[in-house]
């Protein structure tokens, strides 16, 4: 596991040395192709390198793996696309007003124009600064607790863990510096090393050369000096609370001193008069004068290789530029006006996806929600948009209940569904359920889950003159419901007849008490009979 102490110190400096590669590099590409041209860029740049810096340091402190990355990485690429966009339209000539109603028309445009070379350089610096923020933070590694003593072999692990990630920031710097310099050799051929400090256009590669150099310095000095306190154990000497405070405020006060001492000696050195002083004086002023040339002579060593590459050039006028060769004219094609209903319909569809996807990403990040929530206008907002979804839910309800009334027939309860008989299946169940229910009525139970032959062996019991009719009645509809061919018409014809003469036995019982308490007053029930 890895501890996130990225601070703002190193986020500067790799943003500087992001930028400054890219501005020696630009420098270079003016100077071979006078032609090319890309206004605001370094802004530009300086935006997508924070943006990169901020968005790795999210995902090493939160971290989100490869799949977990997925909506942040999202919502980063619409902010590189918006920012890229603005930037292209900024350096084009066109009126905002015309260069909408193009895209609305036509979609694709807005792609056309500076935007797909502004994406791919965005695209480059973007992925350089990621690299770069990366192995920064492989500088830190999770420290064991005080008082935890680690095995040798896993200090050895981290060690080298860490002497291999000085190693890949090293190869990135590497690689940055010598990027530089080649722009800055390009951009300064040819031109000599004493007018090179007279003009912007000259100088500027040279202070991107050394900003890299300075940059990748410190952020190696980092990781170098933080491997040594780990392998040393600095961070479990246990010590008085209040020696941190003491040494801050000793180094604070030396820094102090020594500033007022070299302006003091330098105010000095321009108002005293010349030799003899006092001997305190002169041994103060010497010494002033070699500490300066010492400080001098070590930052002459750092840029002896710069300075010996620069005075190689020789100084000569640039060649003028070539003129551009004139085309013909050539006359346009007429393109019909494209409709705006869709294009309308396009912008609308890609709003709302966009929209979806930020409010699913806010809702799953609670930090964010609570960020969001601290501002009052954010918060009067989504109280509204609150409000005015209840009342649009609340209407809706409201009229579909509405509608469902009007609907409805009132006063009159629904109908029931009369089947028109068309079968000889249909024609036998018609006839067994009015003959179930004529039973029924002379108190013959029949519970719903009774099967024919049940309901044929109660009526045999209960009412022995129907039984011969009834049993062939159950013939022929349990043939007909079950069977795999349907009865004959003969059949049915005589199922009908034994259905009739089944309810005029059933009819003739009317007068009589119900089966069922008549046997009960006879101390039986109509299965014991």
């Amino acid at each position: 596991m890895r501890t996130v102490r990225l601070s703002l110190w190193h986020m500067l400096l790799v943003v500087v040395m992001v930028v400054a590669t890219v501005v020696a590099i630009s420098s270079g590409v003016q100077t071979l192709f006078p032609e090319w041209h890309l206004p605001r860029f370094v802004p530009l740049c300086t935006l997508i390198a924070l943006d990169a810096v901020a968005t790795q340091r999210i995902v090493a402190r939160e971290r989100l793996g490869l799949a977990e990355q997925g909506p942040l990485r999202v919502v980063e690429l619409l902010l590189v696309v918006i920012v890229v966009r603005v930037a292209s339209l900024a350096a084009e000539d066109v009126p905002t007003a015309e260069l909408v109603r193009t895209w609305l028309l036509d979609p694709l445009a807005v792609f056309q124009g500076q935007f797909a070379m502004y994406l791919l350089l965005s695209a480059l610096i973007w992925l350089s600064a990621t690299r770069l923020t990366h192995a920064v933070l492989q500088f830190e590694t999770e420290l064991p607790r005080a008082g935890v003593r680690s095995l040798p072999s896993e200090e050895a692990a981290v060690v080298e863990e860490r002497v291999q990630a000085v190693a890949q920031f090293d190869r990135q710097w590497l690689m940055a510096m010598v990027l530089a310099l080649a722009g800055a050799a390009v951009a300064l051929y040819r031109v000599p090393l004493v007018d090179a400090f007279g003009r912007w256009a000259t100088l500027q590669p040279l202070i991107a050369v050394l900003c890299v150099l300075g940059a990748g310095l410190l952020l190696h000095s980092h990781g170098y000096f933080d491997r040594l306190a780990y392998g040393w154990q600095l961070s479990q000497v246990v010590v008085a609370p209040d020696v941190r405070g003491r040494w801050y405020r000793a180094t604070s006060l030396l820094s102090l001193i020594a500033l007022l001492v070299g302006a003091l000696l330098g105010t000095t050195a321009m108002l005293v008069p010349p030799p003899p002083l006092v001997p305190i004086v002169n041994a103060l002023l010497l010494v002033g004068t070699l500490l300066l040339a010492l400080v001098i002579g070590l930052f002459s060593l750092l840029l002896l290789p710069l300075a010996w590459l620069l005075s190689q050039f020789t100084g000569q006028a640039l060649p003028p530029p070539a003129l551009p060769q004139i085309q013909p004219y050539q006359i346009p094609e007429t393109v019909s006006e494209r409709p705006i209903l869709p294009a309308l319909i396009f912008w609308g569809c890609m709003l709302l996806l966009i929209g979806i996807a930020a409010l699913r990403y806010v809702q799953q990040r609670q930090e964010l929600r609570a960020l969001i929530g601290r501002w009052r206008g954010v918060r009067w907002l989504l109280q509204i948009l609150d409000r005015l979804w209840a009342d649009a839910k609340a209407w809706s309800t409201h009229a579909a209940s509405i509608v469902q009334q009007r609907l409805q027939r009132r006063g009159r309860p629904p109908l029931a569904k009369r089947l028109r008989l068309t079968g000889t299946q249909a024609q036998l169940r018609t006839l067994y359920l009015r003959l179930t229910r004529a039973a029924m009525e002379q108190g013959l139970p029949h519970p719903p889950s009774q099967t024919p032959y049940e309901f044929q062996a109660a009526v045999r019991e209960g009412l022995p003159a129907a039984a011969a009719d009834v049993a062939a009645l159950t013939e022929v509809y349990v043939a007909a419901e079950y069977g795999p061919t349907p009865p004959a018409p003969p059949e049915l014809q005589r199922a009908r007849r034994a259905w009739r003469r089944a309810l005029r036995r059933l009819s003739r019982k009317q007068g009589q008490a119900p089966l069922h308490s008549t046997m009960r007053s006879k101390g039986r029930s109509p299965r014991d009979s």
